[in-house]
């Protein structure tokens, strides 16, 4: 699951980096932590987006966003947690069968962008 909430202030995403001890990575355009509890990673931006993955539950994406805005807090952001959104959903399941997702883009192609963005 990917949820997303806004933070309420810009971040200084260097600050980040140099006050959270290993916790954080820099990247491009955001910073990427990683969180033990709850297990989970969160995609901080400088706008004050963040984009927290790695749970099972809506519960527990909120839970990871509100623990990237305590971290935050802790290190002497003015941050609150608001806006907090499911973004995307991604299951698995076992067809019990090999399905050949080319031929599915071909027979159904006005859906193909929509289910397979991959096939076009």
């Amino acid at each position: 699951m990917v949820g997303s909430g806004r933070l309420g202030n810009k971040i200084v995403l260097q600050d980040v980096v140099n006050k959270t001890n290993k916790r954080a990575e820099m990247r491009k355009n955001c910073v990427l932590l990683k969180l033990t509890h709850p297990k989970s990673s969160a995609m901080l931006f400088p706008s004050g987006k963040v984009v927290c993955t790695g749970q099972f539950t809506e519960e527990g994406l909120k839970a990871a966003a509100q623990k990237v805005a305590q971290l935050l807090k802790h290190i002497d952001f003015h941050v609150s947690l608001s806006d907090f959104q499911l973004e995307n959903v991604i299951g698995r399941a076992d067809a019990g069968f090999r399905i050949l997702v080319e031929e599915l883009a071909l027979r159904y192609p006005d859906v193909t962008t929509v289910c397979l963005p991959a096939c076009t």
